[in-house]
């Protein structure tokens, strides 16, 4: 029998299985098997996509066969085959978010010992677990009888152990009455008040050393103690809209639903009410989050709902702690994941729910490598496994919304009728008067108003900015230069922080000129603004405001988004400055009033979405304030107050600013209407030259096949890390688009396996 294999270490370029000779009868689909690979025959690790007929020439045999159930199930297979197909990947790029690393190489299957007598004494010897492939094979017949009589039992395990830091906590003694000294009452007061808590909880509250805490102990003011248990969460009373979109998706035959409310309506509430539904069928519930940093706070709601039921997977926990996560996911129904992007492809038994929060976020588009769409894999689940898509968003992006009455189900929130609190009033200033008035600050006098009166009734404010940095870019005001990085064609950032120039392409940095290296001039001047400018002027306008900053450069090391989380959670910071990652979905209570410092920094760039990202940016980083009991506000800043995304969010006019950006959609011909199909040609070879070679070849495709589908001039982008990069773009009307991809994966895959020319890199975007 011929068995074929998918192995992590091909080549991405060579899209195929890999075909062996099997002698066994036993059905090898999902298992994984040892095979020869490759010139030296090396032994490799390979899973089984497929098997069946006899070879007509001679293949290499499977040397082993390691475990005795499937690593991937054949729903997981038949993903990763249709994924291959619509995003036209190769098998190793749809194979490998299926089988990561961290488990495909990582993991063994063992048996453990539940009865001990004679026959699990010959298959394991005095042993409480051993690994199956270390089972004799004289004995191996005698595991599927302890198997059915249950006196073993199977599971996979990883090798990476997950160190797990033991961690100690102390609690207040009452009635303590000794003298203290300042810091160690400070201390004493705080657990007595809130509990046990361990040391580095107490060293974060209060920012001591753990010497006064060590000094209570021995005083004997403080004892080691249980940590606390977990306050279970009950559910609150449902309003009508919410109890009518719960049921409405729990009946209805459609797969794919959008759960579509103002933000603060609810959503939340509504997923965890149906993941619990799933959850008392036996069946597993995903929760994709746009940002790793919303995980937190999703598992904290999820796990005082559903204690011990709640796994989270994302790329900042070690690869022991994800395949710990993954294995148990794999095999124990009736649970919940939080993660990210790649989430999506985790393993469950019985699929009940799906849920993509703030549905309209990009980086569910990736387009780096694997290339996919979160959207469509998990729609592509359901229709494989079964179970459901839900959708949430204030602000659904526009392909997704146009696909509702058709596709999807749409379920409106409403908020609460009786409530007599509105959500929270959003004010437009046009930047161009405050110049008028004199004003040449970068917050206008109604923010500094509302910061004002934020800070004096001890609320918290947000402020953003979508820029990072504390100057956009340095320019020299005698020629006109502009600092560009050294490596690409962009300006670079200039960064108080470390006094230097930053590149945020290829992050090159380099000393702050003293001249212009030009024309020699000393009058160089920074321009525009970044969250680190806005930072430094609310630290200097507000020095008793404790000011904490979110964006890629305070966020990159781990732990910094749950550190930051809790500080605002706690009331432990007033402002918080930041980039679009707050506008994913934080929920904090005591925010009471929000600034957008530069509306405009996302609507004039070349892009077609630029208003519709400018309209939901601006709704949702506005839906921030107000979200407990007191109503907020919104100041947004902006020279185009008149633009229809701006004005439209102001309103909270979603339906308004959806058929006015359809409307410009349907007059430029951009999606939903059409398709962009886009090859990105990079390097440092004939760039150029081939990239008008592969507009002549969608021309060829396009005559060949009769189609009707435009295709554009090359387009020059910015150089970056010094490769020049030039785009090809060919719109595609739908009824023509699954015929020219599959000629043009064809092509793809040709050019791969004959390409030449090494420092050219091809690349495919869809629908970006």
């Amino acid at each position: 029998m011929i068995v074929n294999v998918y192995i992590d270490k091909a080549l991405p370029q060579i899209d195929q299985l890999y075909s062996y000779s099997w002698d066994g009868e036993e059905d090898l689909i999902g298992r994984r098997v040892i095979v020869p690979f490759g010139r030296g025959d090396r032994r490799e690790v390979a899973v089984v996509i497929s098997s069946g007929g006899d070879a007509d020439k001679p293949l290499k045999p499977v040397l082993d066969v390691p475990d005795l159930h499937p690593m991937l199930s054949r729903s997981a297979i038949a993903l990763g085959l249709a994924m291959r197909e619509m995003f036209l990947t190769s098998y190793v790029q749809s194979f490998q978010p299926l089988l990561p690393k961290y488990v495909l190489g990582d993991v063994v299957e063992i048996c453990e010992k539940c009865v001990d007598n004679d026959a699990t004494k010959t298959l394991m010897g005095e042993e409480s677990e051993i690994a199956v492939a270390e089972i004799k094979k004289e004995v191996r017949p005698l595991l599927a009888t302890a198997l059915e009589e249950q006196w073993v039992r199977l599971a996979f395990q990883s090798t990476k152990p997950v160190k797990r830091r033991k961690k100690e906590y102390y609690g207040a003694v009452d009635g303590y009455d000794r003298s203290l000294t300042e810091k160690q009452q400070t201390v004493y007061d705080l657990i007595l008040k809130k509990g046990p808590l361990s040391k580095a909880a107490i060293r974060e509250e209060t920012g001591f050393s753990d010497s006064p805490m060590e000094t209570l102990l021995g005083k004997g003011a403080l004892r080691p103690s249980q940590p606390p248990l977990p306050r279970r969460e009950e559910p609150p009373v449902l309003r009508v809209d919410q109890k009518k979109a719960i049921e409405a998706i729990e009946r209805s035959d459609r797969r794919g639903h959008l759960l579509f409310g103002d933000t603060g309506t609810g959503k939340t509430e509504v997923y965890m009410q149906l993941a619990q539904r799933a959850m008392d069928r036996g069946l597993s519930s995903l929760m994709i989050v746009p940002e790793i940093g919303l995980a937190a706070q999703m598992v904290d709601r999820l796990s005082a709902r559903f204690p011990g039921k709640v796994d989270i997977l994302h790329s900042q926990r070690s690869e022991g702690e994800k395949a710990e996560a993954w294995l148990r996911l794999k095999n124990e129904p009736g649970r919940i994941v939080v993660g990210a992007r790649s989430a999506v492809f985790t393993q469950v038994p019985s699929l009940g729910y799906i849920f993509i929060d703030e549905e309209q976020e990009e980086s569910y588009d990736y387009q780096e490598g694997l290339r996919y769409d979160v959207r469509k894999v998990a729609e592509m689940r359901s229709k494989i496994e079964g179970g459901k898509v839900v959708y949430g968003s204030a602000t659904p992006s526009v392909k997704t919304y146009a696909r509702t009455g058709r596709e999807l189900e749409r379920h409106r929130l409403t908020g609460d009728p009786d409530k007599t609190k509105r959500p929270s009033p959003i004010e437009v200033v046009d930047m161009r008067e405050e110049l008028l008035r004199g004003n040449t600050e970068i917050l206008s006098a109604r923010m500094v108003e509302g910061l004002e009166e934020t800070l004096r009734n001890q609320k918290q404010a947000i402020l953003f900015i979508n820029r990072r940095g504390f100057s956009h870019f340095v320019s020299c005001r005698r020629c006109g230069h502009v600092i560009e990085c050294d490596a690409c064609d962009i300006s670079m950032v200039y960064h108080r922080k470390t006094g230097r120039m930053h590149c945020h392409y290829c992050g090159r940095t380099k000393p702050y000129p003293r001249t212009c290296p030009v024309c020699g001039s000393e009058y160089l001047k920074q321009f525009g603004i970044g969250t680190e400018q806005v930072e430094s002027w609310i630290a200097r306008h507000f020095p008793e405001a404790r000011v904490l900053r979110m964006d890629k450069d305070t966020m990159s090391q781990k732990g910094k988004y749950e550190k930051l989380y809790r500080s605002m959670q706690n009331h432990e910071a007033d402002v918080l400055v930041g980039t679009q990652m707050l506008a994913k979905g934080f929920d904090f209570k005591d925010v009471d009033f929000v600034g957008v410092v530069a509306a405009d920094l996302s609507l004039f760039v070349s892009d077609y979405r630029a208003q519709e990202r400018t309209f939901q940016l601006l709704t949702q980083v506005a839906g921030r304030a107000g979200r407990g009991e007191r109503r907020g506000r919104a100041v947004i800043q902006t020279y185009n107050p008149e633009n229809y995304s701006i004005s439209y969010a102001r309103d909270r006019e979603y339906e308004r600013f959806y058929h006015r950006e359809m409307e410009e959609r349907r007059r430029f011909l951009y999606p939903p209407y059409i398709h962009l199909v886009k090859i990105h040609v990079r390097g440092t070879g004939k760039v150029e030259e081939t990239a008008y070679n592969w507009q002549k070849t969608l021309g060829a495709i396009n005559r060949h096949e009769h189609l009707d589908v435009q295709i554009a001039e090359p387009v020059e982008q910015p150089k970056i890390k010094n490769k020049r990069h030039y785009s090809v773009t060919a719109k595609v009307f739908p009824e023509e688009y699954r015929t020219f991809l599959k000629v043009l994966k064809r092509v793809l895959m040709n050019y791969y396996q004959n390409i030449t020319e090494k420092n050219i890199y091809v690349t495919l975007e869809l629908d970006g």
